[in-house]
């Protein structure tokens, strides 16, 4: 009896279970074991299609349709490892094509190590259908699990294309009148160059300041697009740590003078690290935004940089309120917003501080929120093995060290 029956190009139905298609493979499809094995599957409404040798289920089968495949531990040329192998193979890489093995109980225990990559369970001779019945289903059942997580896995990655999409769309369609702002703001620095008016000047300066910044911040938008893609990398370089640090109160003049803020900004002369200078200026620039933003008025920010052995310690805070600790790892999360409203300042969301770990973990590094004496809410970046000076490694700067800059 040739029980062979036309394997369908139709998909495999929906039920992880009955109404799969399943090979067997064995040299005598007469005998008594097989039949069993068969009357079995079709029982539960199983397809069986039943094979003499590989060569012929794989010429006469899709692999990539069937539901399992039982093969014979007596198979030559192939062999069942070479017929397991090879139905896998064609079944594709992201595909699981389960390939139940059965024979002789003492043979399977001497070759089961190399089956490995070719079949994922073994049934000792004489079968216990009920037995073998389960483990077909279990099997056909991870295979439906890893068919989902493919198709999840595809729907992910169009999502993360669309989205890469419409940040490129943004910034395409900002970037174009935020330069043209920033060049306007230039000209008017010009034509008011010999003002006599100090303040108009310093607005004009720190307009051009920060509409330069929100330029950067626009193209930030594709920076963690590639951050998360993988492709943007850190391209660290020699940094004179001192002068790096000590331009940034420049940026924030303005804004320390309306609310009456002092800039407090603590760094050892000569500190020579290696990191890329734009990530980390705009890691700084972040947490200066929001530790002036939160301030309370007539209060006080700090920015101190130190060597901690090998690892260079930004520390960026105020002695406004303390951020809940239920707060402190959510808040690096894209988009997050802050619960709590801060008084005197609406609450923050949007990329900064994702980006700022973002940028960090490219240079092996952390971010993370905690707290000071005098600092209630402080940011601490760590970026490991990036200091240069040995002088500076060996001594820490104390805290009565501290140079004081108020702004």
């Amino acid at each position: 009896m040739d029980s062979r029956i036309e394997m369908s190009k139709s998909p495999p139905p929906e039920d992880t279970g009955a109404g799969a298609k399943v090979v067997v493979v064995h040299k005598e499809p007469q005998s008594e074991e097989v039949q069993l094995l068969v009357s079995a599957l079709e029982q539960m409404n199983y397809h069986c299609a039943v094979f003499t040798s590989g060569e012929e289920a794989l010429a006469h089968c899709e692999p990539s349709l069937l539901g399992a495949a039982v093969v014979s531990l007596d198979l030559t040329a192939p062999s069942s490892i070479e017929l397991g192998q090879k139905l896998k193979e064609r079944a594709g890489k992201q595909a699981f094509l389960p390939v139940i093995a059965f024979g002789d109980r003492h043979r399977i225990e001497a070759e089961v190590e190399g089956f490995a990559g070719a079949c994922d369970d073994f049934v000792a001779t004489p079968v216990s259908p009920k037995e073998f019945l389960v483990r077909v289903a279990a099997l056909i059942a991870r295979q439906q699990v890893q068919a989902d997580l493919v198709n999840l896995n595809a729907e992910l990655e169009r999502e993360q294309e669309r989205r890469r999409t419409l940040a490129a769309l943004i910034v395409h369609d900002l970037r174009n009148p935020l330069s043209a702002i920033v060049g306007n703001v230039q000209l008017l620095e010009e034509a008011l160059e010999d003002t006599a008016n100090p303040m108009a000047g310093q607005c004009l300066t720190d307009l051009s300041e920060l509409s330069s910044r929100t330029l950067s911040m626009v193209a930030g938008l594709l920076d963690v697009e590639e951050f998360e893609g993988g492709l943007l990398q850190a391209s660290p370089e020699h940094i004179d740590v001192h002068k790096f640090v000590g331009r940034m109160p420049t940026f924030y003049k303005t804004a320390t003078a309306a609310r009456k803020l002092s800039l407090d900004v603590s760094c050892p002369v000569g500190l020579q690290a290696r990191f890329d200078r734009q990530l980390i200026g705009r890691i700084l620039e972040n947490l200066l935004d929001n530790a002036v933003r939160y301030a309370p008025r007539k209060g006080q920010v700090a920015l101190s940089v130190f060597a901690d052995g090998a690892d260079l310690i930004v520390e960026v805070g105020n002695n406004g309120p303390a951020i809940p600790e239920a707060e402190r790892e959510r808040m690096f999360e894209r988009y997050y917003r802050l619960e709590g409203r801060r008084k005197g300042a609406r609450a923050n969301r949007g990329l900064g501080l994702y980006f700022c770990r973002l940028a960090a973990v490219a240079h092996r590094g952390s971010i993370s929120v905690t707290e000071r004496p005098a600092l209630p809410a402080c940011f601490v970046l760590r970026l490991p093995d990036s200091v240069l000076d040995e002088h500076a490694k060996a001594n820490p700067p104390a805290d009565d060290l501290s140079v004081s800059a108020p702004v």
